[in-house]
């Protein structure tokens, strides 16, 4: 299957194979937390949500973490937390009732268009660089599922743009994310399971733009 890919971070390269890995950072220097939670190996999404742990409470999560044991973890003063704690929520929800479906954490994301790349690459901001970021035309190498991660980002900023954060509402767009629902302004988006699996980056479907 092909697929296209935002490089969020102008990262990738032409082909580059995408696999799960194990930093070590997480890995070795965490006290095993992450090998707890995904003794298989996480994805580069996957290792961004999690350096956000707190060292000084990973001792106390246990070999199966709950939703509280994840949240806990959670250093409060990092950038993006509240988009963490909603993907805890998420992997939680996963965890309990879709068991099925693949982790976000050990997931490739993109989007079975190049124009639904298009509209992911103007939602994005350039960190460090004055371009755009490239849009990857990608082979995927077991079967994507297409969900509307929408349900994601709803609910966690007030009017004034002030993190705002209910978990009672994050369960529920969990459920809803997980089950397939659209919301009714969609944010399509490829799930692409790297679990025994891998992602051939092939070549340069857009250009990087002014």
């Amino acid at each position: 299957m092909i697929a296209y890919h935002v490089d969020r971070y102008n990262l990738l390269s032409e082909n580059q194979i995408i696999t799960l890995t194990k930093p070590e950072y997480l890995y070795e220097k965490h006290e095993g937390v992450a090998d707890k939670l995904f003794p298989d190996g996480i994805s580069k999404a996957g290792s961004v949500y999690l350096s956000d742990l707190s060292l000084s409470n990973l001792y106390s999560i246990p070999a199966t973490p709950t939703l509280g044991d994840l949240v806990s973890s959670l250093n409060s003063s990092a950038r993006g937390t509240i988009q963490r704690f909603r993907e805890i929520e998420f992997e939680y929800i996963r965890r309990l009732s879709f068991q099925d479906m693949p982790s976000r954490f050990q997931s490739f994301f993109g989007t079975k268009t190049l124009e639904e790349a298009k509209d992911w690459r103007g939602l994005f901001t350039p960190t460090g660089t004055h371009l755009a970021p490239i849009i990857w035309e990608v082979e995927v190498c077991t079967p994507a599922i297409e969900l509307d991660v929408a349900w994601r980002d709803l609910d966690i900023w007030d009017v004034h743009g002030t993190p705002h954060y209910n978990m009672g509402n994050g369960y529920s767009y969990a459920f809803k994310y997980w089950s397939g629902a659209r919301y009714h302004k969609p944010m399509p988006e490829l799930l692409i399971p790297l679990l025994n699996s891998k992602v051939h980056v092939l070549r340069r479907a857009s250009l990087p733009q002014y």
